[in-house]
């Protein structure tokens, strides 16, 4: 490794996705988040590493629970409520779609963002029209991340603008 850089502050890369150093704040001032509890499913590790360090550069934003699949990201929202639920669609044991749902039913104030590599217009409008307040792709994430949570608290939905044409 060159120089005293450290590991988690070097980008991680998993295939065609990269992960930034940091998160784009691209968000007006007039809706800031703070405080916000979030729960993060993915089943690949290094990805979870990934988000989880960008946040831990956002003070207003806590990852309260990183967790691999997706039975395993119901039990852990009904037990620690966060406000935001950060879904993969593929997760073993129990799909995001289907994660999504019963997050949906049991604790109904949480919200979710899909964050995935898919971009099939179907899997878009099936989480949108059913379960999810947000979809954004992977390899966008430090620019869209904090627009999508920033809509998602206030109400609103957010699709990476790369899928607007798909998902309509």
């Amino acid at each position: 490794m060159k120089g005293s850089q450290e590991l988690s502050s070097l980008p991680i890369s998993m295939g065609p996705i990269m992960c930034a150093e940091k998160l784009e704040d691209t968000r007006g001032k007039k809706g800031h988040v703070h405080g916000l509890r979030v729960l993060v499913a993915d089943d690949y590790e290094p990805w979870r590493r990934c988000v989880s360090s960008l946040f831990s550069r956002n003070p207003e934003l806590q990852i309260v629970m990183e967790v691999a699949d997706g039975l395993e990201a119901v039990l852990k929202t009904e037990e620690l409520q966060p406000d935001l639920v950060l879904l993969d669609l593929s997760l073993p044991k129990l799909n995001g779609v289907e994660a999504a749902n019963r997050i949906r039913r049991s604790t109904p104030a949480t919200k979710i963002v899909f964050i995935t590599a898919y971009r099939d217009s179907d899997a878009i409008e099936t989480v949108l029209r059913n379960q999810a307040d947000g979809y954004v792709l992977k390899w966008e994430i430090a620019r869209e991340l904090l627009p999508a949570i920033e809509a998602v608290v206030w109400g609103g939905k957010f699709v990476s603008p790369r899928l607007t044409e798909i998902a309509s």
